[in-house]
């Protein structure tokens, strides 16, 4: 099926990964079809740049249901364990980077780079999707090119120990793509004009990232429900930390350095949760920022936010939870 919107430009995915897309480069109004939908270690050098901390969370006795949680020296992000990364987002990260790829529709036998790759998702989808001539896989954590090395065999992949400074040193390339990363870099203009830079002219320059203030639906759900009981848990939200990741701001930064035609979509895939234990067990990993604050809450504190939580969330009976998360993708043509 195709959709069309005024003024918007088509791109027809269908027979590649069953869904159509609808972007625009000069309008917000966005019209997908919904889809069917190892840890970023690297990134956690960084993350106390926005003053995570572990919270020490205390009762206050003149408002009920509530919590103070006063400062405490920050905590870094940790991802290092690859199966609660998957339990927690990395399931979802998957079918949106096949979905990425499809609506960039870049001709065949091209030359990819993927800069931050993570548990591999996006490095897989261009290897399984885009028939590319080679694909340069870089991340500046070894441990995570080590993981993409043993569980990728298709011989068009290589892959670099790099930090984002290093890029230089590659080969330019047709496409230069990062997904779910560009937010957590300390300085994402800086990156997004190193990446014009490895791209050769005519090239494509693309980025996504996820939608926490509001696509990101059952990280939504918890983020407002721990600053019911705990106003200052909304410091810690990704929607307040990382303002880039809404469709303007995303679009501004890629035509601010320079990229040309730039244009952006939504990328909607189904969350769906077996049970509210499936959506809840993840958050006790202690890895991203939800897991961290929740792994510094006293059990009292934890069980009160699991309840609270389950009431918004699960429906009655029990059973599965149907939610929907949703990434900005944008992209430009490097002059």
């Amino acid at each position: 099926m195709r959709l069309r919107a005024s003024g918007d430009r088509i791109v027809n995915c269908q027979s590649r990964c069953g869904s159509s897309l609808t972007s625009s480069s000069n309008s917000s109004r966005l019209t997908p079809s919904i889809p069917r939908c190892i840890s970023n270690e690297w990134a956690a050098v960084d993350s106390i740049r926005f003053g995570l901390a572990r919270i020490r969370v205390v009762r206050r006795g003149s408002a009920a249901g509530r919590w103070a949680a006063p400062p405490v020296p920050p905590l870094t992000d940790r991802w290092t364990d690859a199966a609660q990364y998957e339990a927690y987002v990395g399931r979802w990260s998957r079918p949106v980077a096949r979905r990425f790829v499809c609506w960039l529709a870049v001709p065949p036998r091209r030359t990819w780079l993927d800069f931050g790759r993570g548990s591999g998702a996006l490095t897989q989808a261009v290897l399984a999707e885009a028939d590319p001539r080679a694909v340069l896989a870089c991340d500046r954590a070894a441990r995570c090119v080590a993981h993409l090395r043993k569980h990728t065999s298709d011989r068009r992949a290589t892959f670099h120990v790099l930090k984002l400074e290093g890029l230089g040193r590659v080969t330019r390339v047709d496409v230069m793509v990062s997904g779910l990363v560009l937010n957590f870099l300390p300085d994402p203009a800086a990156a997004l004009e190193i990446f014009r830079t490895v791209t050769k002219p005519g090239g494509t320059v693309a980025c996504y990232v996820w939608d926490y203030a509001h696509g990101m639906q059952f990280l939504r759900a918890f983020w407002d429900t721990a600053a019911e009981l705990d106003p200052s848990a909304a410091q810690l939200d990704e929607a307040v930390r990382f303002p880039i990741c809404r469709l303007e701001p995303l679009r501004r930064l890629f035509q601010d350095v320079g990229l040309q035609d730039v244009a952006g979509t939504e990328l909607i895939v189904p969350t769906v949760f077996a049970d509210f234990d499936d959506l809840w067990e993840p958050f006790l990993g202690g890895q991203w920022p939800a897991p961290s604050y929740v792994q510094g809450l006293s059990l009292e504190h934890r069980n009160a936010l699991r309840e609270r939580l389950m009431q918004r969330l699960a429906p009655r009976g029990g059973g599965p939870i149907a939610l929907t998360a949703r990434a900005w993708a944008m992209r430009g043509i490097a002059a």
